[in-house]
């Protein structure tokens, strides 16, 4: 298993070139460093809230995935992060300050992909460095990157994604609609397909903005679709989650059910 995540890992590289910062430079609008990592339209009629931790192999694995979904769906998607570091990779905590940190200078995509690219080597020297490739300015990123704020917002997401039943990584949530591990393109443009038929349904109503979107979220799942409603659109957090069992044990990297590796389809 160790020498099949670490060949998994190494050929990632070759996939994180159509990752999500080249998708960010043709996606519009621009990320608002004020608000959340995100990407695609404000409006969008599809959320998908990503979990993400930076170490995680298969994480990694679908960051090609993600950044073809968003230029497949430019107007209809917006794709959000959740940081969620798990406790058994050491570096992925200091690696999600330093995409936060690198947000507030507007350059969270292109951090976003140079982590995953080095995700085997995220010691702080490392990152330093690549704050330098990102064209940051070192000085202010290295102060951001040790802000207490900066961390307190790492750790909410993580509780955030724990309220919402995500323990491993990767797991996303698609207007209500779950999806656990590195699936392939397919699966995830099946959910977006369906998530959009059924904002289009509530539209249909009458419906608009973020009222279509929270009632096709509802119409998906009643109790988690009013949970992300209301953290995506109102900002009120899902009540805490209770710890799992086994809670000090290594919680999942969610590999998926035997996805091939390879070029996205």
């Amino acid at each position: 298993m160790r020498a099949q995540i670490a060949a998994l890992t190494s050929l990632v590289a070759l996939l994180l070139a159509l990752g999500l910062a080249s998708s960010a430079r043709r996606v519009a609008p621009p990320p608002d460093p004020s608000g959340p990592a995100s990407l695609g339209p404000s409006d969008a009629p599809v959320v998908v809230l990503a979990v993400m931790d930076f170490e995680c192999p298969f994480c990694a694995r679908v960051v090609p995935v993600l950044a073809q979904l968003a230029e497949s769906f430019p107007r209809h998607v917006r794709i959000q992060i959740l940081h969620s570091p798990l406790g058994f990779h050491p570096n992925a905590l200091p690696a999600a300050i330093a995409a936060v940190a690198a947000h507030r200078q507007g350059r969270y995509w292109r951090m976003h992909d140079a982590l995953f690219f080095h995700q085997q080597a995220l010691a702080p020297d490392t990152i330093t460095s690549l704050s330098r490739q990102v064209g940051l300015d070192v000085a202010r990123f290295e102060a951001d990157r040790a802000d207490p704020s900066v961390r307190a917002l790492v750790e909410h997401d993580k509780a955030v994604a724990r309220a919402l039943g995500a323990f491993g990584t990767p797991e996303f949530f698609i207007n209500g609609r779950v999806i656990e591990g590195a699936q392939p393109y397919a699966v995830f443009k099946q959910h977006v397909d369906e998530a959009l038929a059924e904002a289009r349904k509530a539209e249909a109503k009458g419906l608009r903005g973020q009222s279509a979107v929270e009632a096709a979220m509802v119409a998906t799942d009643p109790v988690l679709g009013r949970k992300l409603a209301d953290f995506l659109f109102r900002g009120i957090d899902p009540p805490p989650a209770p710890d799992p069992p086994g809670e000090d044990a290594e919680p999942p990297d969610l590999e998926g059910d035997s996805v091939p590796f390879g070029p996205v389809e």
